[in-house]
């Protein structure tokens, strides 16, 4: 059904109507707050781009998503895309344990301090990765399987771990104790399905953000930058230490 719904909107040659662009959390925030797509809208007034920040991947071989922003490339060959940028990571602690255990002087000393572990489905990024074979050590105080709760636990307190640096650098309560770290660059790719690509309005949104994602995504800003103000609902820290939503 889902091939079929793509074929059939492939028909549809008008360079309006709405485009689903997906992303995760943490670049999905950069993007709202840089101003990106009220940039693109004020030049495509025809075309409503619907950002969908999900920590799932979404299913663009099904329709979840029309567009996607995503790390690691694309493990489904019915998929094309460009690679926008390679990802800069550090690492990064609260500024109230520095003040209580100091900070580390090289990858060397990351086994004297508590760290937070990454698990599920980003055991296995890069940064995940490097800290295992360079603090395999280390004591860990939690355990997240989200970048947003990685987040969480090191604002609170519970260690040192990997962060994207542009995401974390705006966190005036973190500091990057070092980095970024070359080894931890994650390479990001803008996905769509090649039936879906051609569509025009989904073609429009794809180029768009070629141009203009990697300032974003690099340095959290854009040429010529709208910023909005957002209003967050206080999350409630949680209790415990784990951290897995």
């Amino acid at each position: 059904i889902a091939d079929l719904q793509r074929k059939i909107a492939a028909l549809d040659r008008a360079a309006t109507g709405p485009v689903k662009l997906t992303s995760h959390v943490t670049v999905g925030q950069r993007i709202i707050n840089c101003g990106l797509l009220d940039r693109f809208h004020s030049r495509h007034p025809g075309i409503a781009v619907e950002l969908i920040m999900e920590q799932r991947a979404l299913d663009l071989s099904k329709g979840e998503a029309d567009i996607a922003i995503r790390g690691g490339g694309a493990d489904d060959g019915s998929l094309v895309g460009r690679k926008i940028a390679d990802l800069p990571w550090a690492i990064f602690a609260s500024a109230a344990f520095v003040d209580r255990h100091g900070r580390p002087n090289s990858p060397a000393d990351l086994a004297r301090f508590s760290v937070v572990e990454f698990t599920d489905d980003i055991a296995s990024l890069p940064a995940a990765r490097w800290m295992k074979s360079h603090a395999p050590d280390a004591r860990i105080a939690a355990r997240c399987s989200n970048v947003p709760s990685v987040h969480l636990a090191i604002k609170s307190g519970a260690g040192l771990a990997p962060l994207p640096a542009v995401y974390a650098s705006a966190d005036r309560e973190l500091v990057n104790v070092l980095g970024p770290i070359p080894e931890l660059d994650y390479p990001i790719f803008l996905l769509a399905h090649k039936d879906v690509r051609r569509l025009p309005r989904v073609s429009t949104v794809f180029e768009f953000c070629v141009r203009e994602l990697k300032p974003v995504l690099t340095r959290g800003e854009m040429k010529q930058c709208v910023t909005i103000d957002l209003v967050v609902p206080a999350v409630p820290r949680p209790q415990g230490r784990n951290f897995t939503p």
